[in-house]
């Protein structure tokens, strides 16, 4: 069966979804141990670093982002160079349907 959704890399134009799912993950305290939701010029900063490998994609439906992957740098030591760690953020109304498992396969 041949899935609705598409999924590809974010753009800006996607931050102000990604922004909303990753403090809906801060309000339900499910997906991070961060306490503070956050603003749209956190989030921007934060896509601009999340570029080349540690790109971001996003799975969307009829042009609404649904959820979004990252990879992340798990440290700055010489030592983890090029060692990633994954966020896999889905919205309330998304969640319990495959979608993390779908970013997870791409």
């Amino acid at each position: 069966m041949k899935s609705e959704h598409i999924i590809r890399q974010a753009t800006e134009s996607d931050i102000l979804s990604i922004l909303e799912i990753y403090n809906q993950g801060i309000e339900d305290r499910i997906a991070t141990l961060e306490e503070e939701t956050k603003d749209y010029l956190y989030m921007r900063e934060w896509f601009q670093k999340h570029q080349d490998r540690y790109k971001v994609v996003v799975v969307e439906q009829d042009r609404t982002v649904m959820g979004w992957a990252s990879l992340n740098p798990y440290s700055n030591r010489c030592a983890y160079d090029g060692v990633a760690d994954l966020s896999i953020y889905i919205s309330r109304g998304h969640r319990g349907k495959g979608l993390g498992k779908e970013l997870l396969a791409d």
